[in-house]
């Protein structure tokens, strides 16, 4: 079973998520906090944790704060952020401090199943309506010529298809590579743009406006 821990300063909110978490066939909730605070006093009691729902406005530490703070002192828990807040600045700062996911609190059960275990297969998740959100972030125009960056047509490529969410192999399978061919090339991009994995190569290609 994957260990869910749960973050955020309504109780009721709490509870309900938990009962809906425990009722997935593949997920538990191993611990709830109510600010961060709490939540990294519980985290070092729960090092097995697999992923956090964490949400960002609650007292003491926020959600942001305790974001930074998890990633400063070397802890890569995955973090899903869940939040009422779907403003640009909300969602472009928790992508670039080191979140692998947002989702709304309105969200479906069947969404939140589904983020879950996106971040945990791929390591990013963010849908439709927040990918958008993140693409009206971009303040800066369009890159007139990407060959700045250094990028192949197919790296382009590989970069878009990844920030829609794809994995590898569906990536491999789409464009009829292998899924180690899309491998060299995803950790090429890491290079290229300084990023240490797939929601900073993501919030990296937003903020540039690679991705249209």
């Amino acid at each position: 079973m994957r260990k869910i821990g749960i973050i955020d300063d309504h109780t009721l909110f709490r509870t309900g998520l938990s009962r809906i978490i425990n009722s997935l066939s593949s997920t538990t909730v191993c611990f709830q906090a109510s600010d961060g605070v709490e939540c990294l006093e519980k985290l070092s009691a729960h090092t097995d944790t697999d992923l956090i729902l964490l949400d960002i406005k609650m007292p003491r530490k926020d959600g942001l704060e305790t974001l930074e703070e998890l990633r400063a002192t070397g802890n890569n828990v995955p973090v899903l952020i869940i939040s009422m807040h779907d403003d640009i600045p909300f969602v472009m700062q928790a992508m670039k401090l080191g979140a692998q996911g947002y989702i709304l609190k309105d969200a479906e059960a069947d969404e939140l199943e589904l983020a879950i275990n996106k971040v945990l297969e791929i390591g990013f998740y963010l849908n439709d309506q927040l990918s958008r959100i993140m693409i009206q972030g971009i303040h800066t125009p369009a890159l007139q010529n990407k060959a700045q960056h250094n990028f192949s047509d197919i790296e382009l490529d590989i970069l878009k298809l990844i920030c829609q969410g794809l994995t590898s192999q569906e990536i491999a399978d789409k464009i009829f590579r292998s899924r180690r061919t899309i491998e060299g090339h995803k950790q090429r991009l890491l290079d290229k743009t300084d990023t240490r994995n797939t929601p900073g190569l993501v919030a990296w290609a937003f903020r540039k406006g690679i991705v249209e």
